[in-house]
């Protein structure tokens, strides 16, 4: 009977620790994710700050590279064994880099990128830069908006990013039976779409040497950038259907079409003994 009761206790305590154990194993995964993610989302931002900084080239007379500065967001949607269909919101990695690789012409500066990388999609700004003539004149050529507006005393600053994520999940699951099997089907539909607002304001300050500091005066406010991403697969490529699919990849972009859905399907089979 004593036999019994211990074999009985030894069970107990096997399934309460074991799922302790399995418990502790999956935060300890979920947090190397989360750094592996990180970092790879460093190492990509590095990556293509010096792609862009080395292969800059603006007109004749600016010579080659520039200055370059990327910030780059990625939203990824990590394995996980308890919900195989990925029902929940995607986690956010991001990384930035500055990258000087530029040979100017003499008497002019290198020209200055601003860069935001936001998923599949990827815009760049010019600030303004200095040239000086044979006669030592210095002139100023004006970048894109709003950095035209950067002087000694007036700057761009990017505000907070701004997002919001509208996800839908719909799941179906069918039986059919014959007199052969039974064949059990689950289909899941997802759509998701990320709109991110990128801010700036213009502010000001009285000495062009001084840090800038968030107690500096605004002058006027605006958006950068406002752009709506919607999920895709790799295998399922809307955004360029030639494009060989190497892996089931979940990205967004904003050229995927308004609606569109994300399909998964599972099969099997159950036939009768004969």
């Amino acid at each position: 009977m004593r036999n019994k009761s211990q074999r009985a206790q030894a069970v107990v305590e096997l399934a309460v620790f074991g799922g302790l154990v399995l418990f502790l194993s999956g935060m300890l995964l979920s947090y190397m994710q989360s750094q592996n993610d990180a970092q790879y989302t460093e190492m990509e931002a590095f990556r293509r700050t010096l792609e862009k900084a080395c292969t800059y080239q603006g007109e004749d007379e600016d010579g080659a590279g520039a200055s370059a500065r990327m910030t780059l967001f990625q939203n990824r949607r990590n394995v996980n064994l308890a919900d195989d269909f990925q029902k929940r919101s995607s986690q956010e990695a991001s990384g930035s880099a500055d990258v000087f690789w530029a040979i100017p012409k003499l008497g002019t500066q290198p020209q200055n990128l601003q860069i935001f990388r936001i998923n599949e999609n990827e815009r760049q700004w010019r600030k303004n830069m200095n040239t000086t003539d044979e006669e030592g004149n210095v002139h100023q050529i004006e970048g894109d908006p709003p950095f035209d507006q950067e002087d000694g005393t007036h700057y761009v600053k990017i505000e907070d990013r701004k997002f919001q994520s509208d996800l839908n999940f719909r799941e179906e699951t069918n039986k059919l039976e014959d007199t052969q099997q039974i064949t059990n089907m689950r289909i899941s539909r997802i759509k998701e779409q990320l709109n991110t607002t990128i801010p700036y304001s213009i502010r000001h300050r009285d000495d062009i040497n001084a840090t800038p500091e968030d107690s500096d005066p605004v002058l006027s406010n605006g958006t950068l950038w406002n752009i709506a991403q919607r999920l895709y697969t790799d295998t399922d490529n809307p955004v360029n259907p030639d494009a060989p699919g190497s892996s089931y990849e979940y990205k967004y972009s904003s050229n995927v079409t308004q609606g569109y859905e994300v399909v998964r399907s599972k099969t099997w089979e159950t036939p009768f003994s004969q």
